[in-house]
């Protein structure tokens, strides 16, 4: 099994065999992603619990609710943090692109899905946002944009977030670029799925919302 680059050369293992580094950094990230800088951070300053607040969600756009613009971007940037470090150390160590994306993968559940507040993690739109930042600057961008632009027309940040993450998706499978990099779309791919698994009572709520207007 390959696993890990030394001076350009890749390291070859029996098959069996598997790295503990590429576990404790497969664990590492999915506790660096666990941690609940919405919650923590809304608690300490603002003397608030955001899982009461608004939508209930730890996550940027929540914490703009309740704490003005500035906190909500300070979210944003440590959540998107988190998804940034996590794939970045795996590369620093030298792991090929599996291990690297499934850092960010991890990072990724991790917030959604942290431990520390009994599972009842965000959404995951600004750790994918630093995630996929790390693995494919481009595609970032264009998610950034992407997501941009639909806020603008729909004001709605949920469908802002998913076209986002569709884009750079759709982007990542059809680019003859991202060919030989079978990982980042596999992991981008389930990123997505997952996105859209979380925001299904978003989801649920725009369409009800649509079905009232039309009586």
């Amino acid at each position: 099994m390959i696993m890990r680059q030394s001076s350009g050369d890749q390291v070859h293992r029996p098959e069996a065999y598997v790295d503990p580094l590429a576990i404790t950094l497969l664990i590492g990230a999915t506790l660096l992603g666990s941690v609940p800088f919405g919650f923590v951070l809304a608690k300490h300053f603002l003397k608030i619990d955001l899982q009461e607040m608004g939508s209930g969600n730890i996550g940027a756009t929540n914490a703009m609710r309740a704490g003005g613009a500035k906190f909500g971007a300070a979210i944003l940037m440590l959540d998107a943090a988190k998804g940034l470090a996590a794939p970045l150390l795996a590369r620093f160590f030298g792991f090929d692109e599996a291990i690297v994306a499934g850092c960010g993968l991890a990072a990724v559940i991790g917030h959604c899905y942290t431990p520390f507040l009994r599972f009842r993690g965000g959404k995951g739109v600004a750790t994918s946002l630093g995630v996929i930042l790390a693995l494919a600057p481009a595609l970032g961008a264009v998610g950034i944009g992407a997501y941009a632009l639909t806020l603008i027309l729909t004001k709605t940040s949920a469908l802002g977030s998913l076209a986002g993450t569709g884009a750079a998706v759709a982007l990542a499978w059809f680019l003859p670029f991202y060919d030989e990099r079978l990982a980042l779309r596999l992991v981008l791919s389930l990123i997505c799925a997952l996105i859209v698994w979380r925001h299904r009572s978003n989801l649920y709520a725009l369409r009800q919302a649509k079905g009232d207007k039309s009586l």
